[in-house]
C-alpha cells in the first residue's frame, strides 16, 4: 500500500475505457486518487479545471486525435508535472517518441500492479529530487546574475569561456555575449596578459593526469573596458578538470579600482613625506620609542652628526654616543611620556668625531604597525649661541664703555619709555642713582611737566619710524626739582631677537661749556 503521501491525485489518460476502468480499481487499492479521461484533449482541459494532479499515466497510443508524447508536451508548457507514459508496445520507434520530452519513466502495460505502483513512487522521489536541484540552480543563477562580484569558468584546454555572470557588462561595459567571444588576452591589458601567463606557466601542471590540489591564486589583473578606459580586478582563481579530464580555471574578479586610486594616492603621499623628510634642513629621525632603535634619518642627521643611515638603522641610540650620556635622553622620555609632546629643548648633543653641538630638540609620540613610535627633530644652534655670546661681549662692552664716560649722561630706554640702562654720568648730572632710575618710567624722572606730552610723542616717532629726533637744547629736571640745561641727541639700538631700545645722550650746558660749543 501507499503511506507516503495520504492521497496522491493520479490522471491516467487511457482510450480504452475498460483498460481504464481496471487500471483505475488497482491504484485506488494502493491508496492513490484516480481520474481517468480517454483523451490528449480531455486530459489537457481537465489540467485546466482542475491543477492539483500530482502525476499523470499518460498511454503514448491513444486512437484517433493526438497521441500521448503530443499532448504531454503541451500540458508540460503550462504545467510542471511528473508522466510517466505507459505502453503495450516496446519497440524502439514507440519508445522513441517520449526521448524529446520530460518523463519520469516508461511501464508496459499489463506490467503487475507492484511493478507500476513502485514506477510512480520512483517518479515521485525524481521529480522531488530535480525539482530541488532547479531551485537550488535558480538560486545560484539569482546569486550569479545579482552579486556585483563577476563570476567565471575558463577552459585551458581550448581557451573558451564556459561561464560568465552578467555582472561582466557593469564592469567591463561588454555582454555575455561579448565577452564570451573574447579571447583570454582581449580582457586584459598587455602587461596583466603577460603577468598572467608567466604565473599559469609556472603553477599549472603540465601533465594530464595531475590532480589539482591547493591550486588557488589572487591576483590583481587590469582589464580592458567596452569605453576604452580599464580597470582593475582583483581575481580568486581556482583549478579543477571538468569531466572530459580538461582544466577548468574558476574564477570571481571583483572590482578594486578605488583600493587602487587609494593605493595610489597613499603611494604619492609616501613619497611626497619621504622628499621632505630627506630635503628638510633640520636633522629628523624616526625611532621606537621602547628601545630607541632607529627605523629612518633623514639626510640632514647626517650632515649634523656626521652618521650615516645605513650606520644607525637598526641600531640603537644608545649604541652611539650622540646624546652622550644615556640619562640625558631617558629624562626626555620621561617628559615626553608625561606630556605628549616636547619643543625646543635646549640639549648639548655629540658629533661621530666627538665634537659637541648645541641644538634644540622637538619630540612627538606616533604609532607605525602598533608599535609606540618617535618622530624627532634637530635644529643645530650651535651658530646662534655662538653669535648670542659675541653679541652679549659686544654689548658689555659698549655698556661698558658709556659706563665709564664721565661728560655724557646715557640713558638707555624701551619703547614705552622705561629706564633700562644708567650710567654714571646720569647719576651726576640728574641726581638718580642707577638703582632708583632704572625700571622707572624716563618721563617721571627727568621731563618737566609742561613737556612730557612733546618728549612722549617724540619717542612714539622713533618708535614707528625707527629713525631718532634731531638733537636739540633741552632744560630738563634734576632729583631735586632743578632745572638743568643739556645737548640732547638720541639713537636707536637694534639687537637682533630683542625689542629696540632707545638711547638718550645729554651734555650739561653751563655757560662756559655752551659758549665752547658754539665756537
Amino acid at each position: 500500500m501507499n503511506t507516503e503521501k495520504a492521497v496522491r491525485t493520479l490522471l491516467l489518460v487511457e482510450d480504452e475505457a475498460l483498460i481504464a476502468m481496471a487500471e483505475a480499481k488497482n491504484l485506488q487499492r494502493y491508496g492513490y486518487q484516480v481520474m481517468t479521461v480517454l483523451s490528449g484533449e480531455k486530459a489537457i482541459a481537465l489540467l485546466e479545471e482542475n491543477p492539483h494532479i500530482d502525476l499523470i499515466l499518460m498511454d503514448i497510443d491513444l486512437g484517433r486525435g493526438m497521441n500521448g508524447p503530443e499532448a504531454a508536451e503541451i500540458i508540460l508548457g503550462k504545467h510542471d508535472i511528473p508522466v510517466v507514459f505507459l505502453s503495450s508496445h516496446t519497440e524502439p520507434e514507440i519508445v522513441g517518441k517520449t526521448e524529446k520530452i520530460t518523463s519520469y519513466g516508461y511501464v508496459v502495460k499489463n506490467s503487475n500492479i507492484t511493478v507500476l505502483d513502485a514506477s510512480i513512487k520512483m517518479a515521485f522521489k525524481l521529480f522531488e529530487a530535480n525539482k530541488t536541484i532547479l531551485e537550488r540552480d535558480e538560486k545560484y543563477r539569482q546569486l550569479a546574475d545579482n552579486v556585483s562580484d563577476v563570476l567565471w569558468i575558463l577552459n585551458l584546454k581550448t581557451g573558451k569561456w564556459v561561464y560568465i555572470s552578467p555582472s561582466v557588462e557593469k564592469l567591463r561595459g561588454y555582454t555575455v555575449d561579448e565577452v564570451m567571444g573574447q579571447s583570454l588576452e582581449q580582457t586584459m591589458t598587455p602587461a596583466s596578459y603577460a603577468s598572467v601567463q608567466s604565473v599559469s606557466s609556472a603553477q599549472i601542471p603540465q601533465d594530464e593526469n595531475t590532480a589539482f590540489t591547493n591550486y588557488e591564486l589572487i591576483s590583481e589583473i587590469e582589464q580592458t573596458r567596452k569605453d576604452g578606459t580599464t580597470v582593475w580586478t582583483e581575481a580568486l582563481t581556482r583549478l579543477t578538470r571538468n569531466d572530459n579530464g580538461e582544466p577548468l580555471v574558476i574564477g570571481v574578479s571583483r572590482d578594486i579600482s578605488a583600493r587602487k586610486r587609494a593605493e595610489m594616492v597613499a603611494s604619492e603621499t609616501r613619497q611626497i613625506y619621504e622628499s621632505i623628510f630627506h630635503l628638510s634642513p633640520e636633522a629628523l629621525l624616526l625611532t621606537t620609542e621602547r628601545e630607541g632603535r632607529y627605523l629612518a634619518v633623514s639626510d640632514a642627521h647626517e650632515r649634523l652628526t656626521g652618521h650615516r643611515a645605513d650606520e644607525v638603522i637598526g641600531h640603537t641610540v644608545s649604541e652611539f654616543s650622540i646624546w652622550g650620556t644615556p640619562t640625558k635622553r631617558d629624562a626626555i622620555i620621561q617628559r615626553l611620556q608625561e606630556e605628549g609632546d616636547v619643543h625646543n629643548v635646549d640639549l648639548r648633543f655629540h658629533r661621530k668625531n666627538g665634537e659637541a653641538f648645541d641644538a634644540l630638540l622637538s619630540m612627538a609620540r606616533v604609532e607605525i604597525g602598533g608599535e609606540r613610535c618617535i618622530v624627532s627633530m634637530v635644529t643645530d644652534i650651535t651658530r646662534q649661541k655662538r653669535m648670542e655670546e659675541d653679541l652679549r661681549i659686544s654689548e658689555a662692552r659698549f655698556r661698558n664703555m658709556l659706563q665709564d664716560i664721565q661728560s655724557v649722561a646715557v640713558q638707555g630706554y624701551a619703547l614705552d619709555g622705561t629706564t633700562q640702562y644708567w650710567n654714571k654720568a646720569s647719576e651726576l648730572l640728574y641726581g638718580y642713582t642707577a638703582e632708583e632710575a632704572i625700571g622707572r618710567n624716563l618721563l617721571d624722572l627727568i621731563i618737566p611737566s609742561e613737556m612730557r606730552d612733546g618728549v612722549g610723542q617724540a619717542i612714539r616717532q622713533m618708535s614707528e619710524t625707527g629713525k631718532p629726533i634731531p638733537a636739540s637744547e633741552m632744560s630738563l629736571q634734576r632729583k631735586d626739582g632743578s632745572r638743568v640745561e643739556v645737548y640732547s641727541s638720541h639713537a636707536i639700538i637694534q639687537i637682533p631677537g630683542k625689542s629696540q631700545e632707545l638711547f638718550c645722550m645729554d651734555i650739561d650746558l653751563d655757560w662756559r661749556g655752551k659758549k665752547e660749543l658754539l665756537k
